[in-house]
């Protein structure tokens, strides 16, 4: 994807995007190119450091941003990566640093050139919204709480949403209308609700569960540690062996409370988590 231009690209009106976690911000990025103006609308405070939000439950846990996946991302924030790895994040073999002991067997260790670059959720998302925000014709309003669409004059389709802000009165409400909304709140989304109120009939859902549930904790590395993997993998194998696990670096230099603050500062940590199960 080029460098973005607004001046010279964009050729729509208004953009709204419902929710501004990793899909709304990376929606709010693409759109950015085509839109004269973007709105980003997220129903959490946002953190100004890289620490979880009570939106994202499952921040604490181990992500695996996958090699696809950097890519895309690179070329949507070009130097990203080296944005997380000045903050503190590992670079990665996918082969040779990763200690995989699979159904099979142990896996084999070579040198790939297949690197990545593991983080912690909060950073990777801390880090793209700085980007996004840094965009000239994005808003990212937080505590915005979407409660309804709105339709347009005709009743054949939706020019823009009902917005309450965070700490106000519950009736206080008022429009925001846009050329293209996109819903990105995730699997909370109202939209099914919202579009079957205005008679427009329910999209039909598709579910997956993959009945995984997870226990994480972060660890101090020890300073006498040594030892040629960097991740280490244990892979389930249902229904035999529901239970695997997982030991990921993240970034160091600091440990984020629930409020926020600042904890003491860490030389470097590790995300356990312990994966698989029937969650239900």
């Amino acid at each position: 994807m080029s460098p973005l231009n607004p001046s010279q690209s964009a050729c729509h009106g208004h953009a709204i995007i419902i929710g501004g976690s990793m899909a709304g911000l990376c929606t709010a990025r693409v759109l950015a190119q085509y839109f004269q103006r973007v709105t980003v609308l997220e129903r959490d405070e946002l953190p100004t450091t890289a620490a979880p939000r009570r939106g994202v439950p499952q921040s604490p846990h181990v992500h695996v941003l996958n090699l696809k996946g950097q890519q895309i991302l690179e070329q949507l924030f070009p130097g990203l990566r080296y944005e997380l790895e000045a903050a503190g994040a590992s670079t990665i073999d996918l082969a040779a640093d990763v200690f995989w002991i699979a159904p099979a067997g142990e896996g084999t260790c070579f040198e790939s050139g297949l690197t990545i670059t593991p983080c912690s959720r909060a950073l990777l998302e801390s880090c793209i919204r700085q980007r996004v925000m840094a965009l000239p014709n994005v808003s990212i309003l937080a505590g915005r709480k979407v409660t309804a669409l709105l339709p347009n004059e005709e009743g054949t389709g939706i020019c823009g949403v009902e917005i309450q802000t965070h700490g106000e009165d519950e009736k206080e409400r008022s429009p925001l209308f846009a050329d293209l909304i996109v819903d990105a709140s995730g699997r909370h989304s109202r939209a099914g609700k919202w579009l079957q109120t205005l008679g427009y009939g329910q999209p039909e859902e598709t579910v997956i569960d993959a009945h995984l549930g997870y226990a994480t904790r972060i660890y101090e590395i020890p300073e006498d540690w040594h030892q040629t993997w960097k991740i280490f993998y244990l892979q389930n194998n249902p229904p035999h062996q529901p239970w695997g696990g997982v030991i990921a670096p993240i970034e160091g230099d600091r440990t984020s409370q629930d409020d926020g603050s600042i904890d003491k500062p860490l030389p470097s940590r590790w995300l356990i988590s312990l994966v698989g199960g029937d969650h239900t």
